[in-house]
């Protein structure tokens, strides 16, 4: 796995939010720059608040490491090809 021994050193953080939501800016700022990785997983594709200040593209673990642990991580949403995406929503069964 990519991300271990990474883990042991610094948790890894991944928030599901509104990327263009100032209230999602405002948290993540707020918690930045404790020693903990934040990856931002937008709930629909968007542009990121500019409150966030600068910020890297991700869409594997490997490009996470990389990223300065003082900056945002935004997980790509477009990195996922269609098939993938469709392999996960067959398997999801909503049940009300």
């Amino acid at each position: 796995m990519v991300l271990e021994g990474v883990l042991e050193r610094e948790p890894v953080v991944l928030v599901v939010g509104l990327a263009d939501s100032i209230h999602t800016a405002r948290w993540l700022n707020m918690a930045r720059g404790r020693g903990i990785r934040f990856v931002l997983f937008p709930v629909y594709t968007s542009s990121l608040n500019p409150a966030l200040g600068e910020y890297s593209l991700v869409s594997t673990a490997a490009e996470l490491l990389k990223v300065p642990r003082d900056r945002m991580a935004f997980f790509d949403i477009q990195s996922v090809n269609a098939e993938a995406l469709a392999a996960v929503e067959a398997q999801v069964v909503f049940e009300p």
